[in-house]
């Protein structure tokens, strides 16, 4: 069980819209979730 100071941070991506950059946001967001420290954060999904 991790103590309180070991709690991992929750993080959301928010990501898209609908613009020309649909697809540059959506490759940005993924390689920010690839390089995610999963021991110091957990993704909401």
């Amino acid at each position: 069980m991790l103590s309180d100071s070991e709690h991992k941070m929750c993080v959301v991506v928010l990501f898209g819209g609908m613009s020309s950059e649909h697809e540059v946001s959506r490759v940005s967001a993924g390689t920010f979730v690839d390089q995610l420290d999963r021991q110091r954060y957990e993704l909401l999904t």
